[in-house]
């Protein structure tokens, strides 16, 4: 009898591993196969709530997504309530960060899709480069432009991870890792030749974060210079390339026709933001004010400015944007998540295994790179809820 029991545990921890290996695999794959497994992973969360069968755990983000979640349901249930089914799917999908999974679980979660991924980017390069050249396309497995710009940031670094790691462990040029590199810099000129700029700064601002992190833990110039290197040419590159693209002579240009072309004429929405949170403080709503005027609320909110955009979100600099949607408490929420979310990098310490580290790495950089490139809106986009589980591994697996 107990042998049976020690079976069927290990089998109902197998099932844990696998899906969560499927549902991260899948979020690179397929929009419509991630959204099956986070569904699974939503009704296995409310299922171990209910019987009791799995502790759920807060986590170092859990209280904040669960108050994010109360401002925006309750700012759209009281002045925007036909959009409470955009909220439930904005914010309710988050709580896939509380799936319990215990830390053997998830450091062996992150082995598996460390090197899955690492085949995934290489097939998804080689469809995202021929779709380039010979169809005119900037697409990978799903989505656009955007969605290859993102993916080729994370297979950037997943990339310059297998490279560093390679190098402090063999400490001198192999095949394996001039491979490595290869891919590194395909995957870097993906984000460049997808002419997404948000991904381009993201990718410059993360590269920054880990020079100061490596050079902490290693102290070593070979390993600092290239990532620096490579950031700076990939920035100027990046913007000399989509100027190119786009025929933009930046010396003919006004200053204020730079911006509109930099922010895609986001400055005209940003002022609409302005306008309405200038109205709020004027005319003394303070519940607007403190928790926003819910979900999409730019269907039924004016565009003073922006009279040609029809859209439901102010998608300007995020700090607009949502503290229209959620107010000042959503947006300090918000903050204090990116904010927790890099003291957690920054404090890493050095690991006598140095794979382990870059598996911690590996869980908590797509989330990084979601906040960098999303500079916009700060939730909007349907990848999210994987890069949280992601970031929850690391957690797990970090925890002494």
């Amino acid at each position: 009898m107990e042998k049976a029991i020690e079976i069927a545990r290990e089998w109902k921890l197998n099932i844990k591993l696998i899906y969560l290996i499927l549902l991260i695999v899948s979020t690179f794959v397929s929009v419509a196969l991630m959204n099956f497994f986070l569904g699974l992973g939503l009704l296995y969360i409310i299922f171990a709530l209910l019987s009791g069968k799995d502790k759920i755990k807060i986590g170092l983000l859990g209280k904040y997504i669960i108050l994010l979640s109360i401002v925006t349901f309750t700012s759209t249930l009281i002045f925007n309530p036909q959009a409470i089914l955009e909220a439930f799917v904005e914010v309710g999908l988050l709580y896939i960060y509380f799936f319990p999974v215990d830390r053997n679980s998830s450091l062996k979660v992150l082995k598996d899709t460390y090197k899955a991924t690492y085949i995934v980017g290489v097939v998804g390069l080689i469809l995202f480069y021929y779709r380039h050249f010979f169809l005119g396309i900037e697409k990978m497995f799903w989505g656009k432009a955007f969605k290859a710009g993102r993916f080729s940031s994370i297979f950037s670094f997943l990339y310059l991870f297998h490279a560093i790691e390679n190098f402090l462990r063999k400490k001198k040029i192999n095949l394996k890792l001039i491979f490595h590199i290869v891919l590194f810099i395909l995957s870097v000129f993906g984000i460049i030749v997808a002419g997404k700029r948000s991904f381009i700064l993201a990718f410059f601002l993360t590269s920054i974060i880990l020079i100061f992190l490596f050079s902490k833990l290693f102290q070593r110039k070979k390993v600092v210079i290239p990532i620096l290197f490579v950031s700076i040419f990939s920035l100027v590159s990046g913007i000399i390339y989509v100027s190119a693209e786009r025929n933009y002579n930046f010396s003919h240009f006004s200053f204020e026709e730079i911006i509109q072309l930099a922010s895609s004429n986001r400055d005209k929405i940003a002022l609409d933001a302005i306008s309405i949170i200038k109205s709020d403080f004027t005319e003394g709503k303070i519940v607007n004010i403190l928790i926003g005027h819910g979900e999409n609320c730019g269907a039924y909110l004016p565009h003073p400015y922006s009279l040609n955009h029809r859209q439901e979100k102010y998608e300007s600099i995020f700090l607009l944007s949502e503290f229209v949607e959620k107010g000042s408490i959503g947006v300090l929420i918000e903050i204090l998540i990116i904010y927790k979310v890099l003291l957690f990098i920054a404090t890493l310490e050095k690991e006598k295994e140095k794979e382990k580290l870059f598996l911690l790495l590996w869980g908590s950089i797509p989330l990084v790179i979601h906040f960098f490139g999303m500079i916009f809106v700060f939730l909007k986009d349907p990848t999210l809820p994987t890069w949280l589980i992601m970031f929850r591994l690391s957690e797990n697996v970090n925890r002494s």
